[in-house]
């Protein structure tokens, strides 16, 4: 049978950072103390990386001023960047 914080200890073993709560708040921690009934433990979340959508312009700018579009990362494109917006999870 596998320990409880099995996962939790390979990752600290690994060297991940490990976050403990006693008393609903998270706090780092270089010891886990693994056989204490009072802490939950847990690797440290790691931020999220932004999302962007790219306005690119396909067409020069004219009389109509161009033609506009938003794609996302990696997407293959023909045309000018112009900018970035960065979308929020919700």
């Amino acid at each position: 049978m596998k320990h409880k914080w099995h996962k939790e200890i390979k990752a600290w073993a690994d060297g991940a950072e490990i976050e403990a709560c006693r008393t609903g708040i998270w706090f780092s921690t270089d010891y886990p103390m693994w056989n204490s009934d009072d802490y939950q433990f847990r690797i440290k979340p790691q931020p999220k990386e932004p999302k962007y959508l790219y306005a690119i312009q396909t067409n020069p700018v004219g009389a109509f001023g161009g033609d506009i579009r938003l794609i996302k990362a990696g997407q293959m494109f023909d045309g000018t960047l112009i900018g970035k917006i960065e979308v929020q999870d919700d």
